[in-house]
């Protein structure tokens, strides 16, 4: 009976000790800003502190990221932009990482646009999340915690708040008209503002 209660205690220990693995394949420019929304989630939730780890799979880090931290991933998020990136992950691994992923039962994020069909992913198991998909287009600060958070709860971790995305700008030039502004598509808007 001592050995089952030590044996039951270890594993607790264990299970407690295990990291949640996020793995991000994207562009490096991305990388910055998910960095300051770790820290800034760090600072609402400081027991994350050692509950969670990162892979990066972006061009410069390419050579140095091993294949099981990838293909071990809690949640993978994919920016479909890097096609290319995850072909060449692929043959250089004999391995296909979405794929994967997912027979793991593990989330894999599609976000951003790329030239392949969506189908191309979805025959994967790769999820076309509205919510993650808004965060991503949406960009800014605010939408990176909000991404972060949302993988985090996917992968298990319990008690964040998951806010809205938060829309971003309209592309075009703004007039300041006292009220809410105006956006014209192009700079030499016929009648004026």
């Amino acid at each position: 009976m001592l050995l089952l209660a030590i044996t039951g205690t270890l594993g607790a220990q264990q299970a407690a000790a295990k990291k949640v693995r996020i793995a991000f394949l994207y562009s490096d420019g991305n990388l910055p800003a998910t960095l300051k929304a770790y820290q800034a989630l760090l600072k609402e939730r400081p027991d994350l502190k050692d509950q969670v780890a990162f892979t990066f799979l972006t061009e410069s880090m390419f050579d140095d990221v091993k294949a099981n931290d990838m293909a071990s991933a809690d949640v993978l998020v994919f920016d479909q932009m890097n096609e290319q990136m995850l072909q060449r992950f692929n043959t250089k691994n004999k391995f296909d990482l979405i794929a994967g992923v997912r027979q793991q039962g593990k989330p894999v994020f599609a976000v951003g646009e790329g030239l392949l069909p969506r189908e191309t992913y979805t025959r994967l198991g790769a999820t076309f999340d509205q919510t993650a998909r808004a965060f991503w287009q949406n960009g800014g600060f605010s939408n990176q915690l909000g991404l972060l958070k949302l993988v985090l709860a996917r992968a298990g971790i319990k008690g964040l708040t998951i806010p809205k995305p938060q829309p971003s700008l309209d592309f075009g030039y703004y007039y300041p008209d006292g009220q809410n502004g105006v956006v014209f598509g192009t700079f030499n808007r016929q009648g004026g503002p």
